[in-house]
């Protein structure tokens, strides 16, 4: 369990990163905050799946 922690937490770091350089490839507006949290939300979505897929058996 402590080396799923560890991963979770780097995968945080990365889910972050990544969403910082999305948001500045597309530019900042007026739905930049709308859009970092679609994008945090899709990815935090999926990370959910793979952890209940390889995780939970």
């Amino acid at each position: 369990m402590n080396n799923l922690k560890i991963k979770q937490c780097q995968w945080i770091k990365d889910r972050d990163a990544a969403s910082q350089k999305e948001l500045k490839e597309d530019g900042e507006g007026t739905l930049a905050y709308a859009e970092e949290a679609r994008i945090l939300h899709e990815m935090t979505r999926e990370r959910c799946y793979e952890l209940v897929t390889y995780y939970m058996k």
